[in-house]
């Protein structure tokens, strides 16, 4: 993480194969015990499809950060895919400290610039796995509610 620790997420370097038959770490929470479960290495989403999409269907994107005692594999949103015909993205954002700390010289609210981050690349990507950038609906549970409904606020045109 180094130097990005503290700014604004930013697009991954590399090209190829991903791995994305297991979940990645889900970001530090504070209370944390199992430090192999968590990591800074944290904004990563999961895309879950209907078996056969054969028209551009609606995107839930859903953000979701385990507390402590939760395995980041913990939300399997297959059957919600499969069931409501839609395409389930979720996505994990930093909080605490690593996610909304303010100083003078630290601008903050990163956890919300994760968030915008991954709508940024949903509204430019989803299309590859059959989703409609035009029908995508923001989810999310716990903290993550309160965190997700400050984009209401965004002056962003992807957000309007």
């Amino acid at each position: 993480i180094g130097s990005l620790r503290f700014e604004v997420a930013q697009p991954a370097d590399w090209m190829g194969d991903w791995d994305a038959t297991r979940p990645r770490s889900s970001c530090i929470q504070p209370g944390d015990v199992d430090s192999a479960a968590s990591s800074e290495d944290c904004l990563y989403l999961n895309i879950f499809s209907p078996a056969a999409v054969r028209e551009r269907v609606p995107v839930l994107v859903f953000f979701f950060n385990p507390s402590a005692n939760q395995s980041p594999g913990l939300l399997d949103a297959s059957a919600l895919a499969a069931m409501g015909n839609i395409i389930v993205v979720t996505a994990s954002y930093r909080t605490a400290a690593l996610g909304f700390l303010s100083t003078g010289g630290l601008r903050g609210n990163y956890g919300l610039s994760d968030q915008e981050a991954v709508l940024h690349w949903v509204n430019a990507h989803i299309y590859l796995v059959g989703g409609d950038k035009s029908r995508v609906t923001v989810g999310a549970e716990r903290h993550g509610a309160d965190v997700a409904s400050l984009h209401l606020l965004s002056s962003s045109p992807l957000l309007s």
